[in-house]
């Protein structure tokens, strides 16, 4: 399946919705191509891949605004989980912390809450409770190999939940990928960008863990001149200098 990306992760149409308490973000298909990137590309197309890993390209999804978390951040962990594959995911957060100085509270109330689904059952069950806005797009997750669902608060842009979804049945390589690219992505930066293997975001690449462009990414959005919140304009006029700051 060609997958692009969206913002309830694992790719659909930026499948946006308003609801009272927050905006849940869905993501599936639509990308943009940036093939060729790294971290060395020029300061331009370096600040226009990150607002549409942010935001999505311009002229769609061009409502939204930044999300990032905002404080601490709970995560929880099913019992289901094997040690070794629990210790991959801790190890993960470990260093998403170091990047984005966010504190993560494993055992605490989510924030974050990682799924284990071992059965279609399971995951069927999973999907009705998940807030999704359709039949059609539950359709559509239920053929991703990995997914996450975003909720931000629509008036501050803070995150306050995320659902990351990690199937029992991947097999080790891809669940490795789905713990990096799935709680890498939950940080605030939902949409993929056809990086090819310049991006762990990229549907059209293979790399296992994130690139030092993903590096840069995060350490940009998690930087305290980068407010929740802050829309399309605002980010183009702080996003070039953080980067350079960043490199």
């Amino acid at each position: 399946m060609v997958q692009c990306n969206i913002r309830f992760r694992k790719h659909i149409n930026n499948l946006a919705r308003i609801a009272a308490v927050g905006l849940v973000s869905l993501y599936l298909f639509g990308c943009s191509s940036y093939r060729g990137i790294s971290v060395r590309s020029s300061n331009e197309n370096v600040s226009e891949a990150f607002l549409t890993a942010a935001l999505g390209r311009e002229g769609r999804f061009s409502d939204d605004v930044l999300s990032k978390w905002c404080g601490p951040v709970g995560v929880t962990l099913p019992a289901a989980v094997p040690d070794d594959r629990r210790e991959r995911v801790l190890s993960e957060l470990n260093s998403l912390s170091g990047l984005t100085a966010v504190d993560f509270q494993v055992g605490a109330d989510p924030g974050i809450e990682m799924h284990y689904p071992a059965t279609s059952t399971e995951m069927g069950i999973l999907i009705a409770a998940l807030p999704i806005d359709s039949a059609a797009n539950r359709r559509r997750v239920t053929s991703a190999r990995c997914f996450f669902v975003l909720q931000a608060d629509q008036e501050t842009g803070c995150l306050f939940k995320a659902d990351v979804v990690l199937p029992a049945a991947l097999d080790g390589p891809s669940f490795d990928h789905c713990i990096v690219e799935e709680f890498s992505q939950s940080m605030g930066l939902p949409n993929d960008i056809d990086a090819g293997d310049g991006s762990i975001f990229s549907r059209t690449g293979r790399p296992q863990a994130r690139t030092p462009l993903d590096d840069l990414f995060l350490k940009v959005l998690y930087d305290p001149a980068l407010e929740a919140g802050s829309s399309r304009t605002e980010l183009e006029a702080a996003v070039p200098d953080l980067i350079r700051k960043h490199r």
